[in-house]
């Protein structure tokens, strides 16, 4: 399966022809399905603009993905901004030892301890479904994965399973958890809707088998530079690599994740992270990209013309060309 990941939903200039362009450009390179990031606000914000972007992936064949963005802080997605449910909840929060709330990158997490955190997001995905012919979900590099919630809601949970809340790899396995208890009610009313995940690509073999072990779950994978780690631009937001350059890549780490899931009997997923390229990135991709989808991939995901990239044109060809050879070989 190859699927474009698209950002236009979230643009208050919504213009329907360029939309119609830019899905026939994404069927023409063989792309199965359009993924589009819903933000909390996206519920009452962009309900047509959502709705215009899936008339049209249907006039063009493919289907309509549902990327939750930012929902509690606990998942990755665009644009980058703080949760509505998480600032408006500060009962929910998860805390430190200290009872101070945890604050990540883009605000506090809500605790996957709370019951109305695990209602929201079941009754938000629920109304993604009312609102919208949604066709899959993708989970979205989930966050604050091992933090040390010392709430209220956390103390009960790991009492209640006899757990050791000093320990973080309990910490992780229940934030790890959180996906199926949140997926699994979702996935009973609505069995035919293809439900994926990916993390960072330097996430431990532990920790994708973990998620590859969720029931939930039809494709689990990474996201990563395609090019090898140390090399070209760095990671967006995140630390470079050892040597400078990519922290993550499909390269190096794309391997350990297809084994995770193949042995968890699950479709192995990637995202080809094609924002931020630079120029001199151009060559890294035609060299590397071939490697990476030589790789035994269920899933396939790229950014459709993503935000900084020096020569967005230039970069969309190489990853357009690639990713065509790649569909039509599959």
């Amino acid at each position: 399966m190859l699927s474009a990941y698209y950002f236009r939903a979230h643009q208050y200039t919504f213009v329907p022809s360029q939309v119609d362009a830019d899905l026939a450009w994404m069927a023409e390179q063989g792309t199965d399905a359009v993924v589009v990031g819903i933000l909390e606000q996206d519920l009452e914000a962009a309900v047509e603009n959502v709705a215009g972007i899936a008339d049209a992936a249907h006039r063009h064949g493919m289907k309509l993905f549902i990327t939750p963005s930012r929902w509690g802080n606990r998942v990755a997605g665009c644009p980058k901004v703080p949760s509505l449910f998480s600032a408006k909840r500060p009962d929910a929060n998860a805390v430190d030892a200290e009872g101070k709330p945890i604050i990540g990158g883009f605000g506090v997490y809500s605790s996957v301890h709370h019951p109305d955190v695990q209602q929201f997001f079941i009754e938000t995905l629920e109304r993604c479904f009312e609102l919208w012919p949604v066709e899959g979900v993708i989970w979205d590099e989930p966050k604050g994965i091992g933090i040390p919630d010392h709430s209220i809601w956390a103390q009960k949970a790991f009492e209640a399973k006899g757990l050791d809340i000093e320990n973080p790899a309990h910490h992780r396995m229940e934030d790890i958890a959180f996906f199926d208890r949140v997926t699994l009610p979702v996935k009973e009313r609505h069995p035919d809707v293809h439900y994926g995940l990916f993390i960072f690509g330097w996430e431990s073999d532990e920790t994708a088998r973990a998620f590859s072990a969720l029931k939930s779950l039809q494709a689990v994978g990474c996201d990563g530079r395609p090019w090898p780690r140390g090399m070209g631009s760095t990671d967006s937001g995140v630390a470079a690599g050892a040597n400078g350059g990519a922290a993550k890549s499909l390269v190096d780490d794309g391997p350990r994740f297809v084994k995770a899931a193949q042995d968890a009997g699950k479709d192995s997923l990637f995202l080809i992270e094609n924002h931020a390229v630079r120029l001199g990135d151009h060559e890294l991709m035609e060299r590397y990209l071939p490697e990476v989808l030589q790789q035994e991939i269920g899933h396939l995901i790229y950014y459709y013309y993503p935000r900084s990239c020096e020569d967005a044109d230039g970069a969309m060809e190489i990853v357009a060309r690639h990713v065509s050879n790649w569909k039509k070989g599959s």
